[in-house]
């Protein structure tokens, strides 16, 4: 199909222009329902060079296809045909907000490819000899002009998408930094607190700091045992009682 000749004229005019003209050929045209490519035994024409073949050949019949098409559901199926989304009830609803979206920026787009093709976006004449197919095909610029708006529409979304990732990830990496700084700092304050030194167990320890520091300690989300047989605790409280005590145990000065 891409081989085939683009046009800007109204498609329903140019086939019955066409029709006329492989009838003034003598031959008669037959409409296909459906039709199957095998690209090896096709040739592909212009379409004067395939009327003067038919001027030449002189078939009985030459075979018209067209390729149906609705502009709105076009727009709409390449919407929710995209491999960066997954297939959820969410990510359908993005889909759809993105498809309003396009139309509603080019909506006269839509409208003009419908003018121009009505429900064809490209048709193929062709006929059969000795095993191969002449073929020859138009296919609206309008329909290939609405394809690349959906597809330009799709890529700036997809990239303002990675640019609102990537500002997260820094948020992230940028956010996880201070936390550890704030765990280095909270521990080298425990290393030379008397009180913490004093408590034995890394359970009671636990519940000292989270008592010391309150709300003011993150909260990782996650809980492991400061002991065998203790409760759980929050999994950043007991990396930094862990990183403390250890320390305590090995003599480092906090000053370091």
């Amino acid at each position: 199909m891409q081989l085939f000749t683009l046009t800007e004229e109204n498609i329903p005019s140019l086939i019955e222009q066409t029709i006329s003209t492989v009838v003034t050929k003598g031959a008669q045209v037959i409409e296909c329902k459906e039709i199957t490519q095998k690209e090896s035994n096709i040739i592909i024409l212009s379409p004067d060079e395939f009327f003067r073949s038919l001027e030449i050949l002189r078939p009985k019949c030459v075979f018209l296809y067209r390729g149906f098409f609705d502009a709105w559901e076009e727009a709409k199926e390449r919407f929710s045909d995209n491999s960066d989304w997954d297939d959820d009830d969410d990510d359908d609803d993005d889909a759809h907000k993105l498809y309003e979206k396009f139309v509603e920026l080019n909506r006269d787009v839509i409208e003009r490819t419908i003018q121009i093709c009505h429900d064809v976006f490209y048709f193929e004449i062709f006929i059969l000899i000795e095993g191969h197919v002449l073929s020859c095909g138009y296919i609206s610029t309008m329909y290939q002009l609405l394809v690349k708006e959906i597809n330009s529409f799709r890529e700036k979304v997809n990239e303002e998408d990675e640019l609102i990732k990537s500002a997260k990830r820094e948020q992230r990496r940028t956010e996880r930094d201070r936390l550890m700084q704030e765990h280095d700092r909270l521990a080298k304050e425990l290393m030379s607190d008397p009180d913490f030194i004093a408590i034995r167990g890394k359970r009671k320890r636990c519940i000292y700091v989270q008592n010391k520091y309150g709300d003011s300690l993150f909260n990782s989300g996650r809980f492991r045992r400061p002991d065998s047989h203790a409760e759980y605790m929050d999994s950043g409280l007991v990396a930094l009682v862990e990183k403390a005590s250890d320390a305590i145990d090995l003599g480092i000065d906090a000053a370091r």
